[in-house]
């Protein structure tokens, strides 16, 4: 009865500590109503963040639909939730038309004390990705210490709060959890570097486009992990949501925080989470990218 109550409080320390944290960002994070264009020029999407939601059409206990702006394209989101399973269907936006391009389902499942999560193409009715995670586990700290860090970086009085970190950084590691991948960058003065995936490492001779769009999105996983997600229990929580959710939604993430914190966020926290979601996973295709052949850097 004692761990039981334990676990409750730390549950609902955990899911206050995420609205408080994130709640700072709802107005920008709110979807913004938008007009009937197929195609929108958006800063975001320049400055490599590759998801936003734009609309929200309708949003019931059953029933979820929104578009969303995914490299400079719009998308149309319509979900439904039956019980544990939530049925996506994705459609491009173009032309005043919408073509189905994905159709998936979710199902999370409490199994005990652990959270289960299976998700299947049902166009080609074929399983996309499976997982389980554990609700009794203590969310992990950041695994970088201080002797990762060689010297401060120093940044030019230009840079401004939406590129904090940038490429400018040089002489230091640069690093961000991503999802629990744990992306690190070290840039030399010539635009070389080394790469770091967890404990794989890549070099890099010379200055590179690939280096440098990795190192860009380290700088925008960073700024968002420091800014709205800087207490590090609360990424802790969204690196298992990342590890067990593959393709984040609405509604399949509702799911995952109700079996997992036994409520739901609100909507502004749900993209919040989405949109770090999309951070990573550009991270983690911009070091796949980079030419060369991963090496373990420590034992």
């Amino acid at each position: 009865m004692k761990l039981s109550k334990q676990f409750s409080f730390r549950n609902k320390m955990i899911y206050f500590s995420v609205i408080v944290l994130i709640m700072s960002v709802a107005l920008s994070s709110f979807p913004k109503n938008s007009a009937a264009n197929d195609t929108l020029i958006d800063q975001e999407v320049i400055d490599s963040t590759p998801y936003e939601i734009i609309e929200l059409i309708k949003d019931t206990e059953g029933e979820v639909i929104y578009k969303a702006l995914e490299d400079g394209k719009i998308y149309l989101y319509e979900e439904q939730t039956v019980g544990d399973v939530v049925t996506t269907k994705k459609s491009l936006v173009a032309d005043g038309t919408t073509t189905l391009k994905e159709k998936f389902s979710t199902t999370t499942t409490l199994q005990g004390d652990s959270l289960s999560v299976v998700q299947r193409d049902l166009l080609t009715n074929t399983l996309i990705h499976q997982g389980m995670v554990s609700i009794t586990e203590t969310p992990q700290p950041d695994p970088y210490d201080d002797r990762d860090v060689i010297k401060p970086p120093t940044y030019e009085s230009s840079v401004g709060i939406n590129n904090e970190f940038t490429a400018m950084a040089t002489g230091t590691w640069v690093n961000s959890r991503t999802g629990g991948n744990n992306y690190a960058y070290y840039k030399y003065s010539h635009g070389g570097g080394l790469a770091r995936e967890l404990s794989r490492q890549k070099t890099i001779g010379s200055y590179t486009t690939t280096f440098d769009t990795f190192t860009r999105n380290v700088d925008a996983a960073r700024s968002f992990e420091r800014g709205t997600l800087y207490n590090l229990t609360v990424i802790g929580v969204l690196d298992k949501a990342f590890k067990t959710v593959k393709n984040p939604t609405i509604s399949n993430l509702k799911a995952f925080f109700k079996q997992y914190l036994k409520s739901i966020p609100g909507l502004s926290v749900l993209y919040a989470v989405i949109k770090y979601f999309s951070i990573c996973n550009k991270t983690m295709w911009a070091y796949k990218a980079i030419p060369g052949t991963s090496y373990y850097w420590r034992s």
